[in-house]
């Protein structure tokens, strides 16, 4: 029972190494990555989902700094998760969903969509299951990214729906992470439809989200880019009473 109790406890340790690694890479913070990526080049993964995250992990970084072009990366991802065969699979794991949404943007890029289209799918349908114990901490971020691709397609009531769900899972999951991001999603995705009022009231949602985070950088920057993209003057509005409006 030990030696299980130990095996189980390694595992688990080195797939939170390769998390963190990850959301160093979600920050920007590529001196981070690139320090660990050192570390664990040659390490003997014990778990074969912290390997493949560490590969990807990888595979992005090497993407973001240039190191390899869009082709070399998309050719590596597809390998990582063996796309397109795996869209054939029911069950997916955190490193099929964040290598999708990176072929997506790559092949978004060449105007192909397969990935995009199997991502709206994937999140709009009760057909597939999400296996790791890191999804509900990746998923705010897959619905933020699928929404604003679909609506740069000018699918703006697709991109709505994405939105939709991506902030009702996060309101259920008690996870802040990116709702700001999808209040002003779906803000701008309703603007774009024509229904100011229903715009103007999910802008200041997304306001309030930062209040709450305390995160006065990116709110002055949301604040500014609400008035930029919808003019609506936030500085004439009483934000304190978004608090009161019932929460989708």
């Amino acid at each position: 029972m030990d030696f299980i109790y130990s095996f189980y406890s390694k595992e688990t340790s080195e797939l939170k190494q390769m998390i963190n690694i990850y959301m160093y890479l979600v920050k920007n913070d590529f001196d981070e990555v690139k320090r660990n990526i050192i570390i664990y080049d040659k390490h003997k993964f014990i778990g074969s989902l912290a390997k493949r995250l560490f590969e990807l992990c990888k595979i992005e970084y090497d993407h973001s700094k240039k190191f390899i072009t869009k082709y070399v990366a998309i050719d590596k991802y597809s390998k990582l998760i063996r796309y397109p065969d795996c869209l054939l699979k029911k069950r997916f794991d955190f490193v099929d969903i964040v290598t999708l949404v990176n072929i997506m943007r790559i092949e978004f890029s060449l105007e192909r969509y397969k990935s995009l289209e199997f991502l709206e799918l994937l999140l709009t349908t009760s057909d597939y299951i999400y296996l790791s114990s890191a999804t509900r901490y990746i998923l705010p971020s897959i619905y933020s990214n699928v929404a604003s691709y679909i609506a740069r397609k000018g699918d703006f009531s697709k991109a709505l729906k994405i939105a939709d769900l991506g902030i009702t899972y996060s309101i259920s999951n008690q996870s802040m992470h990116l709702l700001e991001t999808l209040y002003y999603y779906k803000s701008y995705f309703l603007f774009k439809l024509g229904n100011r009022k229903q715009a103007h009231i999910f802008a200041l949602k997304s306001l309030s989200v930062l209040i709450a985070k305390h995160d006065v950088i990116k709110y002055s920057d949301y604040k500014e880019m609400i008035f930029s993209e919808m003019n609506f003057d936030i500085d004439n509005c009483d934000i304190d009473n978004t608090m009161s409006i019932e929460n989708k």
